[in-house]
């Protein structure tokens, strides 16, 4: 049975300056539909949270309470309608348009996950908005108005100039992560669906089948030594990756045609080695 509950969030800040998210419990309205009490009746930072698709979804809903309640209602009915069957507009739509900074900052205001993942995501969406703000050659205002070119050029400039280790540029497979953490948090807060977003895994396929897949063991035979076991893989599944299309404008027959894959080594097929290392 689909979730059709939609929470109220509250962005806080805390005496000790850093902000926090609060579930909003609903107050009780006064008799006759008449609307809130005064002491319930203020302005804040609020935003709904509901599942959808089997993804959480966000809808910032800036202004009092008394909006938020209406909009979660609302976004209620429309999910009730949707679990029936029902054709209807969803109330969401349109009525905002988010910026990226403001569609950033709600993103990470809510992201949560283990080991790197925030720090990781915070590090990628930062400069993807330092970037579009002082770097992009095409700078962009609204969330969704980044399109795959935008996506491939700050990936072009991650690879150039990005601060990778030690500030030095980042490695493709990195920047490729980069750029995916960039499309998650599009399409998470403009409610996409799956497939759906700037960019997909499968525009990076051939750079992420180059990362190499690692089983390894070890065995200890005494305190002092140890024998591992190592078997790497790149594309592991042995897909095929195509090359770049051809370019050339002189020969229209061929141009923007995928007419071979890449070689071995470079994301190509499928290739292994299995490695002995003795310890003492």
């Amino acid at each position: 049975m689909a979730n059709l509950k939609v929470s109220i969030i509250e962005k806080v800040k805390l005496a000790s300056g850093k902000w926090t998210n609060l579930p909003v419990k609903i107050p009780k309205s006064k008799p006759n539909g008449k609307g809130l009490y005064v002491k319930d009746c203020r302005d804040g930072s609020f935003y709904l949270l509901w599942r959808e698709g089997g993804q959480q979804r966000y809808y910032p809903v800036h202004g009092s309470l008394k909006d938020a309640i209406t909009a979660k209602e609302q976004k209620e009915l429309y999910l009730t309608s949707i679990a029936k069957g029902l054709h209807v507009e969803d109330p969401g739509v349109g009525n905002i348009r988010l910026t990226i900074a403001a569609g950033i900052d709600e993103y990470l205001s809510v992201l949560t996950g283990r080991g790197n993942t925030v720090p990781l995501h915070t590090f990628a969406l930062r400069q993807f908005q330092e970037w579009n703000t002082k770097h992009a050659r095409n700078k962009k205002v609204y969330l969704d108005a980044i399109d795959r070119q935008h996506i491939l050029a700050f990936k072009k400039w991650a690879m150039e100039q990005g601060d990778g280790k030690n500030g030095g540029p980042n490695d493709e497979v990195t920047a490729v992560w980069k750029c995916m953490r960039v499309n998650k948090a599009i399409k998470s807060m403009l409610g996409l669906s799956a497939g759906q977003g700037p960019v997909k895994k499968s525009d990076f396929a051939w750079v992420l089948n180059r990362k190499p897949t690692v089983v390894a063991k070890v065995v200890n035979l005494s305190e002092r030594m140890r024998l591992r076991f190592e078997a790497s893989f790149t594309n592991v599944f042995n897909r095929s990756n195509f090359a770049p299309p051809a370019l050339n404008f002189s020969n229209p027959s061929t141009f923007g045609v995928l007419t071979s894959v890449l070689p071995q080594g470079s994301g190509g097929n499928r290739t292994g080695q299995l490695a002995v290392r003795f310890d003492f």
